[in-house]
């Protein structure tokens, strides 16, 4: 507490505490005046509450920046009351150091501005994420929270997600595969690349490698699981393994050929029946066949051998008279190969559709033209 003069700022009285407060002693502060000692930072801050207290007697809980004798400012609440004495205006301040509250509540605001900070930086992580990220409660499993690629990846909305648990949207392919994760969770509190395959909105099945956490934050658990699609990958696994086996296959039937009996002896027509299974196996087709016809005959086209996959027999043989296919047998002798991938539609193959193509279940077909200089003969190796 102090008292002073209120036009000079002159003190005449201060107790102990004021004086703890100011860093000042008694004798130090009784007839100087606060702003020749520094505890106001400046004239003019003084000068404006002095203009308040004019307006009317007393101010309650101002909040004002003192500085003390150590040059360290302080922040109190000042109470003050003016009153005359002597015919002089004469001011009565009680003081209370706020300074560390001010503190605590700066370091509050900062430690807010930092979480705030963090809460957006994370929520930018969350959604720019190009994995799936989901938080779910661990008891009911419910989704608390889902980003854009959860959308994305399985074609619902964050509204049709939230509150809702995933076995009551049927994103997992396999539900025993969510109850051995989710037991998983809660007896271990990890999950790392877990192949896992999903169900999209739609129905289509998604590859995927899982990644969850359990968390524990107050009284409660979450899960906190990373997806990230693989389909493409895994596809491109499938392929290199197909294009793998292949390989194997055409180097099997190579050795086959090359040390089989059949074809040492020259018997012809069995060999190409081996040749028509082993292409079938290789090439992954259902219907492999050999058609031959004489030079002297061109349009009178014979099944010499031929293997169908689908009903794991031979081919009977069978006669085809090309005169009443005219465009296919043009494309035929005009070109190296015929591709149609839509027999019905192609308009080389077309004409084939009622007779031969639909009969037979046909819906692509390449055919490919071959001499057989031994017989003089023209033939047609074609893979359905």
């Amino acid at each position: 507490m102090s008292l002073s003069d209120l036009e000079t700022g002159i003190y005449r009285q201060v107790n102990q505490s004021y004086c703890d407060l100011v860093g000042y002693t008694k004798e130090q502060l009784i007839g100087k005046s606060s702003i020749e000692l520094g505890i106001w930072e400046s004239s003019i801050d003084r000068e404006n509450f002095k203009g308040k207290l004019e307006e009317k007697d007393w101010i309650g809980s101002l909040e004002v920046t003192i500085q003390s004798s150590n040059g360290i400012r302080k922040h109190v609440i000042s109470g003050n009351k003016v009153f005359q004495l002597d015919r002089k205006s004469m001011l009565l301040s009680l003081l209370v150091d706020v300074t560390d509250k001010k503190i605590m509540e700066s370091e509050r605001n900062e430690y807010f501005a930092r979480m705030q900070e963090s809460k957006d930086l994370f929520e930018m992580i969350f959604e720019m994420n190009p994995d799936t990220i989901t938080i779910n409660d661990l008891q009911n499993e419910k989704y608390i929270q889902v980003n854009e690629r959860f959308s994305e990846m399985l074609q619902y909305s964050k509204e049709e997600a939230v509150g809702r648990m995933p076995m009551q949207l049927g994103v997992w392919n396999d539900d025993k595969e969510r109850v051995k994760v989710a037991a998983i969770l809660r007896e271990e509190g990890i999950v790392r690349d877990y192949e896992a395959q999903f169900k999209r909105k739609s129905g289509e099945v998604v590859d995927t490698l899982f990644s969850a956490r359990r968390v524990k934050i107050g009284d409660s658990s979450i899960v906190i699981a990373i997806t990230r699609d693989i389909t493409q990958q895994k596809l491109a696994s499938r392929e290199r393994e197909e294009q793998t086996r292949r390989i194997a296959l055409h180097a099997q039937a190579l050795m086959e050929m090359a040390t089989d009996s059949e074809f040492a002896s020259g018997n012809l027509e069995s060999g190409m029946k081996k040749i028509t299974l082993m292409v079938s196996e290789v090439a992954n087709c259902d219907r492999v066949s050999i058609w031959i016809f004489h030079k002297e005959n061109p349009s009178l086209w014979t099944l010499f051998a031929g293997w169908d996959r689908k009903e794991q027999t031979y081919m009977k043989r069978m006669e085809l008279d090309m005169s009443s296919y005219p465009n296919y047998y043009e494309a035929i002798q005009r070109d190296r190969f015929v591709d149609a991938t839509d027999v019905i539609n192609d308009p080389r193959t077309a004409e084939l559709a009622t007779t031969y193509s639909i009969p037979h279940g046909i819906s692509s077909l390449l055919d490919a033209p071959f001499f057989s200089p031994r017989k003089n003969q023209r033939s047609y190796l074609s893979r359905t």
